[in-house]
């Protein structure tokens, strides 16, 4: 898929963030891309990563949190990355924005960027003992919050667009696991 520009403040994030913790990509990624300047996906529109992620709730294209929990990085065909990026970014905005920034910080501090049934299940205990909610109940406030949210101002065919650019692959790379699985 199309490839993303660097943005130096994103960058400048992983930097300083760096200094904190190695959380699972959905925190990395997220807060990094949060502090972008004029966030386009990757040159499709310029629109806020919360008009994004209301655009792919419509279209029921929003990937579940617990997948990206487990991606260790964003980017290949399997991860989606042109809804994975926004969606990480709105996602530990609503953390920030609901729970502050303490919280979040003490959750990027303690949990790992580790491929594996056992971080995955370390990092949701850490992630339920920080936030005294599960990460799946996290999800569906987020959820229920953007439906409730003002209209986003991404024209539909634009995110139909992502959404159909970005499912291709992503079922030729879980195509390609299955056949090189077992």
């Amino acid at each position: 898929g199309p490839r993303r520009r660097i943005d130096p403040y994103h960058e400048l994030v992983h930097l300083v963030a760096g200094q904190i913790g190695s959380p699972p990509v959905l925190f990395a990624e997220g807060l990094a891309t949060s502090r972008e300047k004029n966030f386009d996906n990757a040159g499709k529109y310029r629109a806020s990563v919360e008009d994004w992620c209301r655009a792919f709730l419509r279209e029921n294209a929003l990937i579940p949190l617990l997948d990206l929990m487990e991606y260790t990085s964003f980017g290949e065909d399997i991860t989606r990355p042109r809804i994975a990026y926004p969606e990480a970014a709105c996602f530990t905005n609503y953390l920030q924005e609901r729970y502050g920034w303490d919280k979040f910080r003490a959750a990027y501090a303690v949990m790992e960027n580790d491929p594996g049934g056992e971080a995955l299940s370390k990092n949701l205990s850490r992630f339920e003992a920080i936030y005294g909610i599960s990460l799946r109940a996290a999800e569906a406030d987020w959820k229920e919050a953007l439906s409730m949210a003002r209209g986003s101002r991404l024209p539909k065919p634009v995110a139909q667009a992502v959404v159909v650019e970005e499912t291709v692959p992503y079922l030729i790379a879980r195509g390609r696991g299955w056949l090189t699985s077992g």
